[in-house]
């Protein structure tokens, strides 16, 4: 996990549709949402380059109706902040930038300061009701992050202190854009 900025050289790229037409004026960010590991209106892609990207998921899922002939590149404005969730396996402590954004069901950061690791992993163990994180989007669109990533090391699921986290709907390596402001368009690719 770690806190970036947008280079300008990182290209993305979304897909809509069959039939629908982008209209740059209409995309906004809806940050309240069910899921709550993700908004349920918001600007999506996937890296470029991405090893297992949201066209391969919806092929390999036969998912949805998308026009993968015309693809959409865009890119993030240069110094733009990015929440890049790439680990495989992390530990908490009370200076990890991790609990600033992302909780867990049924505790608090406060209620994780100065306590050892063991009972860190005590209270995840028991009282996560599911191994959905809440990411809060809202605070991070507050401090100035534009986005939040996943990349490939975390499809799906990860581990914190060997339990293993979810990241419901989360599926390839994907960003979400919670500031559209910052997007940059590109033609061709």
């Amino acid at each position: 996990m770690a806190l970036i900025e947008a280079t300008g050289d990182e290209i993305y790229v979304t897909y809509l549709e069959e039939g629908k037409e982008l209209n740059k004026e209409l995309i906004y960010t809806n940050l309240r949402t069910q899921l709550q590991s993700k908004p349920e209106f918001a600007w999506w892609g996937s890296p470029k380059d991405a090893k297992f990207g949201w066209k391969d998921w919806c092929k390999s899922e036969n998912y949805g109706n998308y026009d993968f002939n015309n693809p959409i590149y865009w890119k993030l404005k240069e110094g733009s902040k990015i929440f890049q969730i790439d680990w495989k396996e992390m530990e908490l402590d009370k200076s990890n930038t991790l609990l600033k954004y992302i909780k867990f069901r049924n505790w608090r950061e406060e209620d994780l300061k100065d306590m050892p690791i063991e009972a860190k992993i005590n209270i995840l163990e028991h009282n996560v009701s599911d191994n959905d994180p809440i990411i809060d989007f809202v605070g991070m669109l507050n401090d100035e992050i534009v986005a939040v990533e996943l990349l490939d090391s975390c499809i799906g699921h990860t581990f914190i202190n060997n339990l293993e986290i979810s990241f419901n709907s989360w599926d390839c390596e994907s960003i979400v854009v919670v500031n559209s402001n910052c997007i940059v368009w590109k033609e061709g690719g």
